[in-house]
């Protein structure tokens, strides 16, 4: 890293300027990849996709655990890095280095800051394929547990083929209580701080069988007015039992608005997800592909369905 650059703790003015660095850095991969073209790379959507993830960006700024930011010289931001802790769990939110600095050590500094080795008992990444990256992420202390892929789906009147019973949660403790129990069943942590924002965002089920809790969904999220032109999303999902996950994914689609089309992010190793939404609900693949780094094996991704937009699992 040149002296130029100096790291510091992220504060609050900065928020603009370090969403719009991610945005940046996003689209430059994603040129890099192919998936969007030059002109789109040079002037990527700030303000419309903001207007889409804006809420979960400030709950992150507002919640995080740790929180850095690289800027030049001139005090202009080239590097930004952000983890969140969860029941002893850390997890490697945001992390984007400015296009034209990259490869330079600002990513590896800024990772020793924001996921530092003994910080909690257990540490995750959702990562991009951005081989620079992920090879700074391998030398932290996780490996590799999945392989994630979008699946879109039109919402309709679907019947899900099951004995669960599900119940519409009202925001509150309660409801927070009873989906982190599930969730630490599942992944081996809890959430508490993401899921009562989730539940203040787009609508959750809990479903019981013999009236003990089995498993929890959230919906359809809709986008607001004059967001970008991404579709919807809904989720996470989890079910203590592997084969309740399609119900899961059917409920939530009966209860979105009809022909609302919609992304859930799918953990390959969720076979029974994969098998369901491909061969039963003619879902549609996105190529957008996301790796799952861990430091453990405790989360059990065979009954999951991640969180989307996919800033944590």
């Amino acid at each position: 890293m040149t002296k130029a650059i100096s790291l510091r703790e992220a504060r609050a003015g900065d928020l603009s300027a370090a969403y719009a660095l991610f945005r940046r850095s996003i689209y430059d991969y994603l040129f890099r990849v192919g998936f969007v073209d030059e002109a789109a790379a040079r002037n990527p959507p700030v303000e419309s996709s903001w207007k889409r993830q804006g809420r979960w960006i400030t709950h992150l700024w507002g919640t995080a655990a740790e929180n850095w930011v690289a800027e030049d010289a001139g005090g202009g931001l080239v590097g930004w890095a952000l983890s969140v802790l969860r029941d002893g769990h850390l997890e490697l939110s945001m992390f984007f280095v400015e296009p034209g600095v990259q490869s330079g050590g600002i990513g590896r500094a800024l990772l020793a800051r924001a996921f530092p080795d003994g910080r909690a008992r257990g540490k995750s990444i959702v990562a991009t394929q951005d081989e620079r990256a992920l090879s700074l992420y391998l030398r932290s202390g996780v490996h590799h547990r999945t392989t994630s892929l979008d699946v879109k789906l039109v919402a309709g009147p679907v019947v899900p083929a099951t004995d669960l019973v599900f119940e519409r949660l009202a925001p509150g403790p309660a409801a927070v209580s009873a989906i982190g129990a599930l969730e630490r069943e599942v992944l081996g942590f809890r959430r508490d701080e993401d899921i009562g924002f989730l539940l203040g965002m787009r609508p959750a089920f809990l479903a019981r069988r013999g009236g003990r809790p089995a498993g929890y969904a959230f919906g359809i999220q809709p986008n607001p007015p004059d967001a970008d032109d991404f579709e919807p999303t809904a989720g996470p999902m989890a079910a203590l039992d592997p084969a309740d996950i399609p119900a899961l994914i059917d409920h939530v689609t009966r209860e979105g608005p009809e022909g609302q089309g919609f992304f859930v992010t799918v953990p390959m190793a969720n076979r029974v997800a994969l098998d369901h939404l491909l061969r039963a609900r003619g879902g549609r693949l996105d190529p957008f592909y996301l790796m799952i780094l861990c430091s453990d094996d405790a989360a059990r991704f065979d009954r999951c369905i991640h969180t989307s937009p996919s800033f944590i699992l």
